[in-house]
């Protein structure tokens, strides 16, 4: 029974992971809701782009064979620039915003383009050479001394555009926290992100929050994102300010990133649409303030579902095993007729039909009790079924034949084998019961007024949160697949020959 357990855990992995590149491939056509931005006379570009990328429309699905890194972005924008065309002036902030992430591919790419040219590309730097603070940063303005200004600062400070030195560096702001620590990172710029973000914390304690607070200010000044915590910040508020951030970088990490090597070969899957959610999921996972996030968001209704789901699954499935052996013991008679018939009518009448008359009849619309009740009486007439037609079956076969023939009383034949011979059959039928019953407990929700998981999918379909509908198809596969699991352990406690086919072994 052991390895039967492990065996089918391990293939719940494999699994997940097939449902869950199905899902997003369904869902990755949904169209975006409406941008806020369509039909006004005069819209903020870059504001529509940030909101697309922070849905990763800019992105394959599956596979993305040319990932663009900063070394791209950085040459587009230098191009654009030096050729001074209508795109130069977006190039310009485009470049800005890169910062000191794009400064060595920037430095290392002057020398091939003719003195007016290069002297135009420095020239664009200006605004990042005072956000450095850079001593003679006035220089940076002058086409005849521009060029010059950035190449003395590359030979004085280009050893320390290196991952090595800024994660030395790093480790330093966070051991002592002091000013002169961070304006030797700020002098870097942005290409001090990639190592930060490896190095941020999540708050756990006093000490681990004061390092976040640290370098969540350091990436606030070299961004200008405006986004910090103070020294006073509660944990919590300290977990959201680093969980926004982490949220940002999942969105922007290409834009200070350069990919070389394996990290390139790994870009191809990460930077990717179904890469991103991923990753996002791992996100939510790892952090502790949840709120607003979709896991959070799952994890508030789940309780109310899952309990009227499981609770419901199970309530139908005991009365109607039970309900079938009162037929199949009753059968062709009064008792068996009228079984039928309330089974029949309680499956064939919508749960919103059901909850409008309870409710009517004065139901405590906040209970748990009345929805699991209701949910239950659609569904005990699949099992009440099954285990009526398994009896009549198992009851005509030989060895109950014999067993009748020398003695043994009908109840007793019912009970002992026949009744366990019918079960296997209704065993198998929880395979399939959570997903058909998510509907009708949304439903119940919905009529009684509980806060539970279909509130939640119903603002998610409408928002079209493709990451929310992800979550949440993964976790009624999870689900779905404990009950399979479930439904051959009780296989193999049902009838132990069962046990080497359930695990594989003939």
């Amino acid at each position: 029974m052991l390895s039967l357990f492990f065996r089918r855990l391990l293939w719940m992995l494999p699994t997940l992971f097939v449902v869950s590149v199905l899902t997003f491939f369904v869902l990755s056509f949904v169209p975006p809701p409406p941008d806020p931005e369509e039909g006004k006379l005069v819209r903020d570009e870059a504001a529509m782009e940030e909101r697309r990328r922070a849905r990763f429309l800019d992105l394959p699905r599956f596979m993305n064979l040319d990932p663009v890194d900063v070394r791209a972005r950085t040459f587009q924008a230098i191009r654009a620039i030096a050729e001074g065309g209508p795109d130069a002036r977006f190039a310009e902030n485009e470049l800005v915003r890169l910062g000191g992430a794009a400064l060595p591919h920037v430095i290392a790419s002057l020398d091939a383009f003719d003195p007016e040219r290069r002297a135009r590309v420095a020239v664009a730097l200006a605004p990042l050479a005072k956000r450095m603070h850079l001593p003679n940063a006035s220089e940076a303005s002058d086409p005849d001394r521009a060029v010059g200004l950035w190449r003395r600062f590359w030979d004085d400070r280009g050893v320390e555009f290196k991952p090595a030195s800024v994660r030395t560096a790093i480790d330093r702001l966070a051991r002592y926290r002091t000013a002169s620590r961070a304006a030797e990172l700020e002098a870097l710029d942005t290409f001090v992100l990639p190592t930060l973000f490896e190095r941020l914390p999540t708050p756990r304690d006093e000490t681990t929050r004061d390092v976040a607070g640290s370098l969540v200010a350091l990436a606030a000044r070299v961004t200008g994102r405006p986004d910090t915590f103070g020294p006073d910040a509660s944990l919590a508020e300290a977990s959201a300010c680093v969980a926004r951030w982490r949220a940002w970088w999942l969105v922007h990490e290409s834009d200070f990133t350069a990919f070389d090597g394996a990290a390139r070969a790994a870009a191809m899957l990460r930077e990717t649409r179904y890469g991103k959610w991923a990753a996002g999921a791992v996100l939510d996972l790892s952090t502790r303030e949840l709120t607003g996030l979709a896991l959070g968001r799952l994890m508030r209704g789940a309780p109310v579902t899952i309990t009227i789901l499981v609770g419901s699954i199970t309530l139908a499935y005991s009365i109607g095993i039970a309900l079938g052996m009162l037929s199949a013991a009753q059968r062709r008679r009064r008792t068996d007729l009228g079984v039928g018939a309330v089974v029949i009518a309680l499956y064939a009448t919508p749960t919103a039909a059901l909850a409008a008359l309870v409710i009517g009849a004065g139901a405590d619309r906040g209970s748990l009790l009345w929805p699991t009740i209701l949910v239950a009486a659609g569904l005990a007439a699949t099992p009440a079924r099954q285990q009526r037609t398994g009896i009549a079956e198992a009851m005509a076969h030989d060895y109950v034949l014999a067993a009748r023939a020398r003695g043994l009383s009908r109840a007793r034949a019912l009970t002992l084998h026949a009744a366990r011979h019918a079960l296997l059959a209704t065993v198998t039928l929880l395979t399939v019961e959570p997903p058909s019953t998510l509907a009708a407990v949304f439903v119940a929700e919905a009529a009684f007024g509980l806060d539970g998981v279909g509130a939640a999918v119903v603002r998610a379909v409408a928002e079209r949160d493709t990451s929310f509908l992800m979550l949440f198809t993964l976790l009624s596969a999870i689900l779905a697949s404990l009950f399979v699991l479930g439904s051959d352990l009780a296989h193999a406690g049902l009838d132990p020959r069962l046990r080497g086919r359930l695990a594989g072994a003939g």
